[in-house]
């Protein structure tokens, strides 16, 4: 594909998310990695390198939040087919729980979800496709952050991992799986939860 209808494409998709995060509409967003739209929300703010999605599930339910690349996006189309069944919601429109995020940098927002959630989700879809890890976000350096990992079996590990802000694709906040693993084994010190 010649260089400059990739930046045209580019260009497109950032426009497109910007509207979308002006008008509030539910949109499907397709990312560059696999087939169809991978993502289905409402874009509540969009900043020069990565974007906060309200996630909304099949069935119209809203299901936490995403903070995606913008340069990972290839298209943005309106849906407003479950727009009624949203606006039925209490929890329509859906906002974002926070203080405004610095949507520029992962070493920039990582700092500000430690304040906001107990439980973060974060891919690295160009290094380590298909993974994800849940866990507790605990500072950073220049290069990489700690995140304390916990396992699918509900059990907070003793040992950290330091990704790479820069191989950072996705994080996830407030979605139902990340929420369900985090009831089961407690706050990370309670000793709560899980098998030891």
């Amino acid at each position: 594909m010649p260089k400059n209808s990739k930046k045209q494409r580019r260009r497109k998709a950032l426009a497109d998310l910007k509207d979308a995060a002006r008008t509030r509409h539910p949109v499907a967003i397709k990312i560059r990695k696999g087939r169809g739209w991978n993502e289905d929300g409402v874009v509540l703010d969009v900043g020069k390198r990565w974007f906060l999605l309200a996630v909304i599930r099949d069935g119209a339910y809203p299901d936490g939040f995403q903070l995606r690349r913008t340069k990972d996006v290839r298209k943005v189309r309106v849906e407003t087919q479950f727009l009624p069944a949203l606006v039925e919601d209490e929890r329509w429109p859906l906002s974002w729980p926070g203080p405004a995020l610095k949507l520029s940098d992962p070493r920039a927002f990582l700092p500000q979800l430690d304040c906001v959630a107990d439980v973060v989700s974060i891919r690295e879809f160009a290094r380590k496709p298909g993974s994800f890890w849940v866990g507790q976000l605990l500072g950073g350096g220049r290069k990489r952050f700690w995140l304390r990992t916990l396992s699918p079996q509900c059990v907070w590990d003793n040992t950290y991992i330091r990704p790479r802000f820069d191989d950072l694709t996705q994080v996830d906040l407030f979605d139902d799986y990340a929420n369900a693993l985090l009831r089961v084994a407690g706050p990370p010190d309670s000793g709560e939860g899980g098998d030891d």
